[in-house]
């Protein structure tokens, strides 16, 4: 179990098979300009990849609560709850031996998706 922000590490985390909350905050000025001009339903790598919510995000709203409770809930139903979907994002991403592999798929991923939001 990983509570993570949002970045490369997400992924890492899927591929690693470990249940991850995502939390990402940012000046207020800031979210609101990239809301404007970045049109995606998900920050995190993996949710992106697999165009739903495999892992929950916290985005801008840090409540210790929360995060408690759903870390407390992933520690014991998380690899039940998640595994099927990671198995599809490291299928999605293909078999690699090397992060820059890795690396080079997801870009080529995100440039598709971009590619057709455009």
């Amino acid at each position: 179990m990983a509570i993570a922000a949002s970045g490369s590490v997400t992924l890492e985390a899927a591929i690693l098979k470990a249940p991850t909350i995502v939390i990402y905050r940012i000046s207020s000025l800031s979210y609101l300009i990239g809301k404007m001009f970045v049109k995606i339903q998900f920050a995190s790598l993996p949710n992106i990849i697999a165009g739903k919510a495999v892992f929950p995000e916290f985005i801008q709203d840090i409540d210790p609560e929360k995060i408690a409770e759903k870390a407390l809930h992933m520690v014991h139903n998380g690899k039940e709850v998640i595994h099927e979907d990671i198995n599809e994002i490291i299928e999605k991403l293909g078999h690699y031996d090397s992060y820059k592999s890795a690396r080079d798929a997801v870009i080529g991923f995100l440039e598709k998706k971009y590619e057709a939001l455009s």
